[in-house]
């Protein structure tokens, strides 16, 4: 598994844009608007200054990781070496040995080692919120 602040440092580079357009290869309508990878409206809503998208319709919400893990139906880490290859982005791995980010000696306790899956779900639920309040 790859620490979280090193995947922290790989959303910093990534353009939702690229994940639709180049990595995904999204579909657009005849207005050029993304239709939904989902469902296949064109209620689909792009977020370029919080890099993240969602459906009114079927209602998915997510950045890029999870928009690639439904999409291609891969795992979590394989969504983020998608990412970082193209990116050409360097992942720093968790400490083998301990399984901790390598700064601490309990996993248990170590923010760094928190497990990715619950940052996303509450990414997730903000971005829902930004999205709701956003269209509201």
């Amino acid at each position: 598994m790859y620490t979280v602040e090193s995947i922290e440092r790989l959303e910093d580079l990534i353009d939702i844009r690229d994940v639709l357009d180049q990595i995904l290869d999204i579909e657009v309508n005849e207005d050029n608007e993304y239709l939904c990878p989902f469902c296949g409206s064109n209620h689909f809503l792009v977020d370029i200054e919080i890099q993240t998208c969602g459906c009114i319709k079927c209602q998915f919400i997510g950045n890029a990781i999870p928009l690639i893990m439904l999409v291609d139906e891969v795992s979590f880490e394989k969504a983020v070496e998608t990412l970082a290859d193209y990116y050409k982005f360097d992942l720093k791995e968790c400490d083998e040995i301990s399984g901790t980010c390598g700064k601490c000696k309990d996993k248990e306790e170590c923010p760094r080692c928190q497990t990715y899956k619950d940052i996303i779900a509450d990414l997730t639920k903000r971005l829902h919120k930004l999205l709701i309040d956003k269209m509201s």
